[in-house]
């Protein structure tokens, strides 16, 4: 984020994507779609969220569904219990995929997403 002189923020200015957060991954926005970050290096697939503006950082991005509002609370309950200083004694997260799974997960987005183009559509793949 960038802080503006009068005192906006501006979404998705020079940080790195952050695709665990509990929000948009790319700024202090509140996120409104869900999909797929892909690490070439050590091809791993990960769910992430993103609002408007940084949601082509996700692959087949798509409206956040009640399930993927589900995640986002618990991403919000363990960093707020984890800042408080408490562990967290909940599920963990972890990537979707990892290796040639990884790469065929994010394959079959890549194709489902060319049908349906954000924000056309409000359902993802699968």
């Amino acid at each position: 984020m960038v802080l503006l002189s009068d005192g906006e923020m501006r979404c998705g200015m020079g940080e790195p994507f952050q695709v665990m957060a509990a929000g948009c991954g790319g700024c202090w926005r509140a996120p409104m779609v869900a999909g797929l970050r892909f690490s070439e290096r050590d091809r791993t697939a990960w769910f992430g969220f993103a609002c408007d503006r940084q949601a082509a950082q996700l692959i087949a991005p798509c409206a956040l569904l009640p399930r993927d509002r589900d995640v986002l609370n618990r991403r919000r309950d363990r960093e707020a219990t984890e800042l408080s200083g408490r562990r967290w004694a909940g599920e963990r997260e972890g990537p979707l995929a990892r290796g040639r799974d990884a790469v065929t997960l994010v394959e079959r987005a890549r194709t489902w997403a060319a049908a349906h183009p954000y924000p056309e559509t409000a359902r993802g793949p699968g």
